[in-house]
């Protein structure tokens, strides 16, 4: 260490040996982009040092990171939701008196859990984060990714085994998440002309109509 000067980012510095920082301006500029922040605790003396990667972000500290994209949340429900169903079904195949008798048939919905859920839940990930990629735009995040998050778990709620939902008022939960996804991903689409993109909505027409 050759030296030590004090500076704005805290008591003193240590520069290199015939280094002096009126001589390098660019050095607190540098030394400001890898640390934003270095401000001893009143009480303990201790730095904190801040990380500048989340310096646009700084008005969003408070925002639950797992709304901030959309692989987020559908990736995690769609691991979630696999595991939860396989337990179910092993459960079920050793047990079969544990299945409730006005359900569906429990390889019925074993099979549209897989489909309707597990795979749903891939593709609104997958979409969600491809579409502002594709059109340039800010990422989903925040209210509308957990409202639509929220209404395809609301889906899996009513299609549960056990759920006391008739299966009519179940179906119309479950299939309100389709179009809801579509016109969430549909509008960014048209307005930045990638209408050949449309044809992975067609995807979800397609799940729709099956469902």
């Amino acid at each position: 260490c050759g030296q030590q000067s004090d500076t704005d980012y805290g008591p003193s510095v240590c520069l290199p040996e015939g280094v002096d920082l009126g001589d390098a301006p660019d050095l607190a500029a540098a030394r400001r982009a890898n640390f934003t922040a270095w401000q001893p605790h009143k009480s303990t003396g201790i730095i904190t040092v801040a990380n500048p990667h989340n310096a646009d972000n700084a008005a969003s500290v408070w925002n639950f990171s797992l709304f901030e994209c959309g692989l987020r949340p559908f990736f995690l429900l769609a691991a979630l939701d696999a595991l939860m169903n396989m337990g179910i079904w092993l459960c079920v195949y050793l047990h079969p008196n544990l299945w409730p008798d006005q359900a569906i048939p429990a390889m019925y919905w074993h099979a549209h859990e897989m489909l309707f859920g597990f795979v749903t839940a891939s593709v609104a990930g997958f979409l969600l984060t491809a579409v502002p990629n594709w059109t340039g735009r800010t990422p989903y995040r925040g209210l509308p990714l957990a409202v639509l998050a929220a209404l395809w778990l609301a889906g899996r709620l009513a299609m549960a085994p056990w759920s006391p939902v008739s299966l009519f008022m179940a179906s119309a939960i479950d299939l309100a998440f389709y179009p809801a996804l579509a016109f969430v991903l549909a509008a960014p689409l048209i307005q930045a002309k990638k209408l050949r993109n449309l044809l992975f909505l067609g995807l979800l027409s397609a799940l729709f109509r099956s469902e």
